[in-house]
């Protein structure tokens, strides 16, 4: 299991590197990806789709709303709960920033070909499903 921490850490830092011209980091840059591509989404969306604790997410929010990235409102369904979208200026700082993450994670796959890529790809889709869908408090001679 510590390869995933592992992997997910270097990746972490090699994206903050690349990012770090534009004064971005790899978790505000996840946020204004998934913010794109879903138009309007809650704290809630982002904490779960980001992987990244409430505490955080409310705290980046806030720094990247100050910084012009991000506008945040009242949801219009849900008094309590807020909604974020991406301003202009977040919209051209990703588009900024695409095509430099692109060829970081192309770069990952390099020494493999399409068919092992493939292959890896399915695999950890099946991982994480298996992952998704396992109850920690089963016992393991418990069939499903």
């Amino acid at each position: 299991m510590a390869h995933f921490a592992r992997i997910e850490r270097q990746h972490q830092a090699n994206a903050n590197a690349l990012l770090k011209t534009h004064g971005l980091k790899h978790a505000e840059w996840r946020i204004l990806a998934l913010t794109d591509e879903l138009q309007s989404v809650s704290l809630t969306q982002i904490v779960d789709l980001v992987v990244i604790e409430r505490t955080t997410i409310g705290k980046l929010i806030d720094r990247m709303v100050e910084r012009g990235w991000l506008d945040k409102a009242k949801s219009s369904t849900d008094a309590r709960a807020m909604q974020v979208r991406l301003t202009n200026q977040g919209r051209r700082l990703l588009r900024a920033t695409v095509p430099a993450m692109l060829e970081l994670m192309q770069g990952y796959s390099q020494g493999l070909s399409a068919p092992e890529f493939e292959r890896l790809m399915a695999t950890l889709h099946r991982y994480g499903q298996q992952v998704k869908c396992c109850d920690p408090h089963r016992r393991p001679d418990t069939p499903r």
